[in-house]
């Protein structure tokens, strides 16, 4: 075996790399591991050997248990998978590419974006040379500094360059005494909160969790909401703007490696002391150099590929992206935000309202059952329909269930020979049940009873167990009709149809011998 050498080549390979980026050195570690485990080549022959030896058996004795053959399969495309050198011999020079595109590796670990063919395949300044991140982060600033210089020198207001005018300089005094209750301006007033409310909250999480897979760290969604909510009645005290956690200041936070919250008391420090004292200066500031920053800022937050992704893996959700973009756009940020939670709402109804329900099979020589359509191998068995349900059952769906569980009956009857006797339910992935859902049950026990079908509830939670119980629909259907596994209801339903077929054969018998 070359293993062993593989092995030795990745080690030295590593250890000539110890200066390379964590990540990397991390897959080298992983690399070395995987080849070390396949070049320990007692274990691999053993363990070659039993899995033949259990082939052997398992072919020699077709009645093996269904265990054991599962078990030589397992093993089979396990020692096959082994045996494809071509697989891991081909590891070391994939770790040899990686190191060679570790400049590239390492910056996507910081959040940078690779070369791309917008930029003719250069990365940007602020990428190559990250240390100058500075200057694209003071252009809004140098965009304002030369707009005051222009417009105080060249008296641009008298040639119709409309400015910022007069900014009194000072922190705002209290407000609270402006509280005004009056009916009149209630509607408003709660409208737009609820609406700014819900943006910055929005906003603020979004950026938080951004920044935080960045930098591998967790964010709490509690806590987030709690300090976006105090600083608001704080600064709501004193006529502040609505706050929330700003993209750029975050951004520039982070590429200049502040780690505490000390970095937000330095910037409202610096603020504080520009309302006190730099104020006026702004007040030459002239609109368009405000209106630049501005649409400078919101081309960056339009993702073009992100929407192009969206497109390619779910219409709805770029439905709902197109709607909050063009209701924005055309309408206000209220009808955009309505919009596209809207419809957000409109698809969990829909899924809640129209369950996932499949058929189930099983699969050839094994005790495995799946969902007939995904896996068309699987096997039907005579008299016996098995279906899951994978969504709570409660009055928005109950009768939509209903209806779609006697659709495959009567689908099933009408494509097989023989008529359907048993009827089991897997309520495994059923996390609750309501007094609605429970009805529909016992309605549709007196349907198939009709029918002369016998329903079976399998797995279900305690929690579904438990409220069934407590409507005495364990006692409707009968404890023996609820089971702990698919083979265990199968099995006890076969030994029911077998006892029935025994029962008519014999009564038939005796009709003859009477007659």
């Amino acid at each position: 075996m070359r293993l062993p050498k593989e092995a030795t080549n990745l080690e030295v390979l590593s250890t000539q790399n110890q200066r390379a980026p964590q990540h990397v050195q991390y897959c080298l570690r992983l690399g070395r591991g995987f080849i070390s485990r396949l070049s320990r080549e007692p274990e691999y022959t053993r363990l070659r050997e039993e899995v033949i030896d259990l082939e052997v058996s398992s072919t020699q004795s077709r009645q093996a248990p269904q265990h054991v053959q599962h078990y030589s399969r397992l093993g089979q495309g396990f020692i096959s998978q082994l045996s494809r050198e071509h697989e891991y011999m081909r590891l070391p020079e994939e770790v040899t590419n990686l190191l060679g595109k570790s400049t590239l590796l390492d910056q996507t670990a910081r959040g940078t974006q690779p070369p791309t063919k917008r930029n003719g395949g250069h990365l940007p300044m602020r990428q190559r040379k990250p240390n100058l991140f500075w200057v694209s982060a003071i252009s809004p600033m140098a965009v304002v500094a030369v707009g005051c210089l222009y417009a105080y020198l060249g008296h641009g207001e008298q040639h119709g360059i409309a400015i910022v005018g007069d900014l009194k300089k000072g922190l705002n005094p209290s407000s609270i005494h402006y509280l005004n209750f009056d009916s009149r301006y209630l509607p408003a007033t709660i409208r737009a909160g609820v609406v700014t409310g819900i943006i910055s909250m929005v906003e603020g999480i979004a950026i938080g969790r951004s920044f935080a897979i960045i930098k591998n760290e967790q964010t709490d969604g509690n806590k987030e909401m709690i300090a976006y909510g105090f600083m608001n009645i704080i600064g709501s005290l004193t006529s502040c703007y609505l706050t929330t956690g700003p993209f750029s200041k975050t951004a520039v936070n982070v590429n200049s490696g502040c780690k505490t919250p000390m970095a937000n008391v330095v910037q409202g420090f610096c603020m504080m002391l520009t309302l006190l004292f730099l104020a006026p200066i702004f007040s030459y500031t002239p609109l368009v150099a405000l209106a630049a920053i501005i649409m400078s800022a919101m081309l960056g937050l339009i993702n073009y590929e992100e929407m192009y992704h969206l497109y390619k893996v779910d219409k709805f959700d770029f439905a709902i992206c197109m709607a909050a973009f063009f209701g924005v756009s055309f309408g206000s940020m209220d009808i955009g935000l309505l919009l596209s939670v809207g419809l957000s709402l409109l698809r969990a109804l829909l899924y809640v309202a129209r369950p996932a329900a499949c058929k189930l099979g099983r699969l050839p020589n094994t005790s495995l059952y799946r969902d007939t359509e995904q896996y068309p191998e699987t096997m039907s068995l005579e008299g016996i329909l098995v279906l899951q349900l994978g969504s709570p059952v409660y009055f928005a769906n109950c009768s939509y269930i209903r209806e779609r569980i006697l659709r495959y009956i009567n689908e099933e009857d009408a494509v097989t020979e023989y008529r359907t006797e048993h009827i089991l339910l897997d309520l495994s992935g059923v996390a609750s049940i309501d007094m609605s859902g429970i009805d529909t049950f016992i309605e549709l026990i007196r349907v198939l009873k009709g029918k002369h079908i016998k329903l079976g509830i399998v797995n279900p939670r305690i929690e579904v167990l438990e409220k069934m119980t407590l409507a005495k629909f364990v006692d409707v259907l009968g404890k023996q009709a609820f089971y702990l596994s698919i083979e265990e209801a199968i099995q006890s339903c076969r030994f029911t149809m077998d006892t029935s077929t025994k029962e008519e054969a014999l009564g038939s018998s005796k009709t003859e011998d009477v007659v």
